[in-house]
Parts: C-alpha cells; structure tokens; sequence
C-alpha cells in the first residue's frame, strides 16, 4: 500500500502528505510508513437498515 492510500485512508490529504515527505530518506519513507500502517483507522459509521428500523418500521432513536 502507498503512504498516499494509508494517509488518505486516516482522514488526511494523500497528495499533500506525499509532497511534505518526498525529501525523505528511503529508510525515513519506511518508518513513515510504518507509522501509518500502525495507526488505527477511524471506524465507518454502520448504516445498515436493521439500525434504522423496528420491527413495526418506524424510525428508531
């Protein structure tokens, strides 16, 4: 996986990201991205139906 994809992927612009680190060592790219790889990625909200709806199909809070 490239360091724009991980970065895109945490929420951050790819391309800026990717322009900030391109003075880097290949050895400095590797820990990089390593760091990101090791970062958590922000959960994507559920948005199945049987959240939404009951049994009698009325919006449930």
């Amino acid at each position: 996986m490239q360091i724009t994809e991980l970065a895109n992927k945490l929420g951050h612009d790819g391309v800026q990201y990717a322009k900030e680190v391109e003075s880097k060592t290949v050895y400095e790219l590797l820990m990089i991205k390593k760091d990101l790889a090791s970062r958590p990625i922000p959960e994507t909200p559920d948005v199945t139906p049987h959240h939404w709806l009951r049994g009698n199909f009325r919006f449930e809070e």
